[in-house]
């Protein structure tokens, strides 16, 4: 006897179920339930505590790599006291109390250093080196929405100071520091870029023969905002490795071998999948015939979810195609709520589902709009392969400058780029290429 085996795979359970055709029975069918791979509480991964732990690692190790750098360079320029970072500072008496760091990065604009006050500058700046995303948009929601305004509202305070640099304005704080969820003092990266600027330009005027441009571009970088992410732009202090693109985990195309899958996102994409609905969609009548959907039915939902930004629901479907009280899609229609007590509450509710959407379509039009219908017609006419490699670089590039680089490549304006770059959801593939 043969039978079809179908199989439903779910992260706590295996259904299955065998299917003789020939006699239209099912002879065997059945579930296994496990456990699933994730905290029973919170449904977090039970990967997330190593994951957690081994990021941190990576933080230390490269934070301690950094150090190791900085004190090589500084050896390099002349500056041997570099002991002076290790020891711990006592008061030695009210009448002389020992220099902070962070008195020394205001005093810094006002005297001339001494090696070991101008090492402990320069060391404490880059441990304590600020933020700055690498991604190519910035959340305003949780916890980095919070942190961003936490910078907005310090860099109003520091500004309403009057003092030159943040190092300066935080010298004067009793608290200069974040701590349990606090975001007050939330730093920058490039207030800080512009802090040593400012400090290596006063040691000069003040004679440090130390403070040199050599040393500045060693430490600090050229600042240029095409060399973000290369040591030359920013230095030994501020250098931070790019984002991984996601590229090399795009899988190949089910049918072209050597193909990777298509953005789920892209046009070209978003109409192979919403015409393949149209094709499968068929509409039943109370006799229980079925037929498939017109050309003309076809165009016209096309049409709807062209112009519909948040999708076409069925309700729309059945208006847009004028379908008749006694006909219905092939969909599920059953009660899922007590109070659907007829058959028009069964397919009212059933019907409100989403049938056919081009969230990536209407999400780059919005993004690449110039007011010129021309220009739109001309990014789905014969610029589709542009529009698609656009969906590509939002699914799977994550580094800003990377990002800005390749959609400049293909003649995205800086302002189009911008736009793009709001765009959060694109993630993901198709089946095919």
């Amino acid at each position: 006897m043969g039978y079809i085996l179908g199989i439903d795979i779910g992260i706590a359970s295996i259904g299955f179920a065998g299917v003789n055709h020939d006699l239209k029975k099912i002879p065997f069918s059945g579930v296994h339930i496990f456990e699933a791979a994730e905290n029973p509480k919170t449904g977090a991964s039970l990967a997330e505590p190593r994951r957690d732990a081994r990021g941190q690692r990576r933080v230390i190790h490269r934070r301690a790599q950094r150090k190791q750098a900085i004190r090589q360079l500084l050896l390099r320029h002349g500056l041997n006291c570099l002991s002076v970072v290790d020891k711990k500072y006592e008061p030695t008496g009210r009448n002389n109390p020992p220099k902070s760091p962070w008195d020394l990065r205001r005093a810094a604009l006002e005297r001339k250093l001494t090696d070991e006050e101008f090492v402990r500058v320069l060391f404490h700046i880059g441990k304590h080196r600020g933020f700055q995303s690498n991604k190519k948009n910035q959340s305003n929601d949780g916890d980095e929405g919070k942190a961003l305004k936490g910078a907005t509202d310090l860099e109003q305070k520091w500004q309403n100071s009057g003092l030159q640099t943040i190092g300066a304005y935080l010298s004067t704080q009793f608290k200069k520091r974040n701590g349990n969820e606090n975001y007050d003092n939330f730093v920058k990266r490039n207030w800080l870029r512009e802090e040593i600027k400012f400090i290596f330009e006063a040691q000069r005027k003040f004679g440090n023969s130390k403070a040199t441009q050599e040393l500045l571009l060693a430490f600090a970088g050229t600042g240029e905002k095409a060399k973000v992410n290369t040591p030359e732009g920013d230095g030994v202090a501020f250098y931070q490795r790019p984002l991984q693109s996601s590229e090399k985990l795009i899988g190949e195309c089910t049918f072209e071998k050597g193909e990777k899958r298509a953005p789920k996102f892209s046009y070209t994409a978003e109409l192979f999948i919403l015409w393949s609905r149209l094709n499968n969609t068929k509409i039943r009548v109370q006799n229980g015939d079925e037929r498939n959907l017109t050309q003309d039915e076809k165009n016209k939902l096309v049409n709807l979810a062209h112009k519909n930004k948040g999708g076409v629901s069925y309700v729309q479907a059945r208006k847009e195609i004028g379908l008749n009280e006694s006909e219905r899609f092939n969909i599920s229609y059953r009660q899922l709520d007590k109070n659907d007590n007829s058959w028009e509450k069964i397919r009212d509710a059933a019907e409100k589902a989403n049938f056919l959407k081009l969230s990536g379509y209407h999400a780059m039009r919005e993004a690449l709009d110039t007011g010129s219908a021309a220009d739109w017609q001309k990014w789905v006419g014969t610029d589709r392969h542009k529009l698609d490699d656009v969906a590509y670089i939002l699914s799977f590039i994550e580094d800003k400058n990377d990002f800005s680089a390749r959609l400049s490549k293909i003649g995205v304006s800086e302002d189009h780029i911008k736009k793009l770059s709001a765009i959060t959801n694109f993630s993901k593939t198709v089946d095919l290429s």
